[in-house]
């Protein structure tokens, strides 16, 4: 018996398949990799389709012993974080019987000096519902003052994507991410 989780990679602005790009399974909200796989023309045919296949030790291994399970698909374009989605996953999941979309942003600069960094999530209300149309802008902190680095919107589901260039020989270890509010 073949298990498998199939999935499609798709630009969120274009709709076009997304080819060649990385696909891992993580655990939701950390970077922790469960599985890998990649999307290429030649591998997972046209149309930015990619397949996990698993032998049934590895799907219990994947389930932990529960009947459903959240993971979160995450999509690279080498080191540059496309998007990613979250998925509940049960046995039924691993049929094949269903295609997981992956809706990301491919479109990017590559950065001149520094690393390109990107920060994704989800804005919600406090009943759930997401918050569409909303700026989230990220800042350089400095001693007295910030300066704004890039702003993007959330889309229809509150999700957000947003990418910018850190400063010359910047480096990902050097990172600090904070998160404030405002209103």
């Amino acid at each position: 018996m073949s298990l498998s989780i199939f999935g499609q990679v798709i630009d969120i602005q274009s709709s076009n398949a997304v080819e060649g790009a990385t696909v891992v399974i993580v655990e939701p909200r950390t970077t922790d990799v469960l599985y890998s796989t990649t999307t290429t023309f030649a591998t997972a045919g046209p149309g930015g389709y990619f397949t996990f296949n698993f032998t049934v030790e590895q799907v219990f291994a994947l389930m932990d012993g529960a009947h459903h399970r959240t993971i979160t698909l995450k999509v690279y374009d080498e080191t540059v974080f496309l998007g990613c989605l979250d998925v509940l996953v049960s046995a039924v999941s691993f049929m094949g019987t269903q295609t997981y979309e992956v809706k990301v942003d491919s479109s990017y600069n590559p950065p001149n000096n520094g690393f390109l960094y990107s920060i994704a999530g989800q804005v919600l209300e406090v009943d759930g519902s997401p918050i569409p149309d909303l700026d989230v802008k990220v800042y350089e902190q400095k001693m007295a003052s910030e300066d704004p680095l890039e702003t993007e919107q959330t889309a229809s589901d509150g999700r957000f994507l947003v990418r910018y260039e850190g400063p010359a020989h910047s480096h990902p270890d050097q990172a600090l991410i904070g998160t404030c509010q405002r209103l």
